[in-house]
């Protein structure tokens, strides 16, 4: 007889078998690949053949949204069709990061209606030895760039560009020529210190507990403190007065927030989709410019769908990690919270890396919940006496901040409980002796 228990095993193994990639090369050198079923691929390069074997791919899977390129060219001939079929199937195209489309592919992706280029697009000149030919290839890429609205800079780098060389395009061209689409990114600062801006009225009035990058001459103001009215409008008065000063926008927008809070319905469409206020958005632009507050902010946002954000945790691990890799203890914390709560996936390992790295710091929080994860044994073993010296560690941490005070006297009870469990501990087994 079978045990009971490998049939079990057996059949539950038929349904959680991964998917398989099955990779339709039929139309090379356009491919699909199964797992990621509204995407064609260009793998290399065209040729005369390519323009019936892409109407044949489009054919047979109708479903595809977006063309993925990665290719050197080939044949100008062939490129310029399947760019107006691209176009006409109101297809998106997409280099991604670390490929290159060049050459008669850079037509294929021009031609697509979203475009996105992670990786490089180059043109140069047609390599042809008779002439008549390359007039006529030159005619027919400029009706094409002209039906697809393609900057004319395009066209003079091409045609000024040697057949032997490639012309890649810069980051800030590709913006500057609409060659993609979309909101250019901000890049983001990497020379921010608390020192990058004067000590203001709007420092005094409303500095962070939670900002790296607040003014240290200040005490930090909590949240449930925050008078945001006089606030507001010393941030307003410092940004009039320095518009790069990074600090005082995000105090502005902590303000503002606070305000809305209190004050302002949810603005929703007439779908009932709720729509993010100016101030969020703001928010996420201080994120992308690497200001660190903002971007643990935004992360706590994604976290739990707050204020009108829609929750995605995918994207609030990305923007916590960020703000934890910068090395700010604050941001290191909120992170290990961010892991070991639900929305987290409780990953509680994880989550003590974090806290650690922020106690290497001696920063109060995070040797509280370290001492915290010893004492419950969460991401490690339970251990009484390193919780113990944790908590200890926490008082005895000087720390300027409310939110310091508060987690020493956290660790100051947690401690004292500790001590009042083990003389029970120890009244209970001297009892047991006698």
């Amino acid at each position: 007889m079978v045990p009971v228990f490998l049939i079990f095993f057996c059949c539950a193994n038929l349904f959680v078998r991964p998917a398989v990639a099955e990779i339709d090369s039929r139309f090379k050198p356009f491919l699909y690949d199964s797992t990621q079923p509204t995407r064609l691929f260009l793998r290399g390069r065209l040729t005369l053949k390519s323009q019936t074997d892409f109407i044949k791919a489009l054919n047979a899977y109708p479903q595809i949204k977006t063309f993925s390129l990665h290719g050197p060219g080939g044949s100008v001939f062939a490129a310029i069709p399947i760019a107006y079929a691209i176009r006409d199937a109101g297809l998106d195209t997409l280099i991604e990061r670390d490929h290159a489309c060049e050459s008669a592919c850079s037509f294929l992706f021009l031609a697509g209606v979203e475009r996105q280029a992670l990786g490089a697009l180059g043109v140069h000149a047609m390599q042809t030895s008779d002439p008549r030919s390359r007039e006529i290839a030159m005619a027919e890429v400029a009706a094409l760039f002209d039906y697809l609205g393609v900057s004319g800079y395009v066209l003079d780098k091409l045609a000024e560009t040697p057949s032997d060389r490639m012309y890649v395009f810069s980051r800030d061209e590709l913006y500057d020529n609409a060659l993609v689409t979309g909101t250019r990114p901000v890049e983001p600062r990497s020379d921010l210190t608390a020192e990058s801006w004067p000590l203001t009225q709007c420092d005094v009035l409303a500095s962070d507990p939670w900002d790296p990058l607040r003014a240290r001459e200040t005490a930090a103001i909590p949240s449930e403190e925050l008078d945001y009215f006089p606030a507001i409008g010393a941030c307003q008065a410092e940004i009039r007065e320095n518009p790069g000063n990074l600090r005082a926008l995000y105090q502005y927008v902590r303000a503002a927030l606070m305000r809305e809070s209190q004050e302002t319905p949810q603005v929703e469409t007439d779908t009932g989709k709720v729509i993010p206020s100016l101030y969020v958005r703001v928010l996420l632009s201080l994120s992308q410019r690497g200001y660190v507050a903002a971007q643990s902010e935004w992360a706590f946002y994604l976290s739990y769908g707050f204020r009108q954000v829609a929750q995605d945790v995918e994207e609030a691990e990305k923007w916590g990690l960020k703000a934890a890799e910068s090395g700010y203890a604050e941001a290191q914390v909120r992170f290990g919270q961010f892991l070991s709560s639900k929305a987290g996936g409780r990953r509680h390992g994880e989550a003590l890396i974090w806290f650690e790295k922020a106690a290497e710091q001696d920063y109060v929080p995070g040797l509280y919940l370290v001492g915290l994860a010893h004492l419950r044994g969460q991401g490690t073993e339970k251990d009484e006496t390193a919780a113990s010296n944790f908590f200890r560690a926490a008082m005895v941490a000087t720390g300027a901040s409310e939110l310091d005070i508060r987690f020493q006297s956290r660790a100051g009870l947690e401690l004292a409980k500790l001590r009042l469990e083990h003389i029970e501990r120890a009244t209970d087994l001297a009892r047991s002796l006698s």
